[in-house]
This record gives C-alpha cells, sequence and structure tokens, in this order.
C-alpha cells in the first residue's frame, strides 16, 4: 500500500501594493505637441465660452477638430507605421 500524498502548504497571498490615486485637477488637461495647437484651442474655446451666439464660431470648431484629428493621426500612427517602414499601402 501507498502513503497517501500529503497536500501541498498552502502560501499566504501577498500584500498588494497600495496605489496612490492623484487628485482630479479642477481644470481639464490638455497635451499638445505644437503649442500653436494649443494656443488656438484655448483661443477657439474661450470664443466659444464668451460668444452671444456660439453658432457663430462653428467653422472655426470645425477646423480645429479637423486639425487636432490630423496632428493626432500623424503623431501616433503614421508616425509609428513609416518608423516600423510599413510601406506606403499599409499608410
Amino acid at each position: 500500500m501507498t502513503a497517501p500524498a500529503k497536500a501541498a502548504p498552502k502560501t499566504p497571498p501577498q500584500a498588494k501594493a497600495k496605489v496612490k490615486v492623484k487628485a482630479i485637477a479642477a481644470e481639464p488637461f490638455m497635451r499638445f505637441t505644437i503649442r500653436t495647437v494649443a494656443a488656438r484651442t484655448l483661443a477657439v474655446l474661450s470664443a466659444l465660452r464668451e460668444a452671444s451666439d456660439p453658432d457663430e464660431h462653428r467653422d472655426s470648431l470645425a477646423d480645429l477638430v479637423v486639425e487636432l484629428t490630423e496632428s493626432g493621426m500623424d503623431y501616433y500612427f503614421l508616425r509609428a507605421l513609416k518608423l516600423a517602414k510599413a510601406g506606403f499601402l499599409v499608410e
């Protein structure tokens, strides 16, 4: 007859590291790589807030959204493809 196998001793769970939670800023955070885009964004947003009729600024807001989208696409997506030498068709 064989002896019953001993159960492996349980190890105590390791203490989890405490995560520090930063306080939420009172102001929204915007990060831009180009200072002119940041200045233009703040100017358009200020004009929208102060305008009696915000519809007057819809064209400048639309242009700004397009510019932000293109700069983000170039910086975060196309730049990585170019560094990876993915080729023209992938880009």
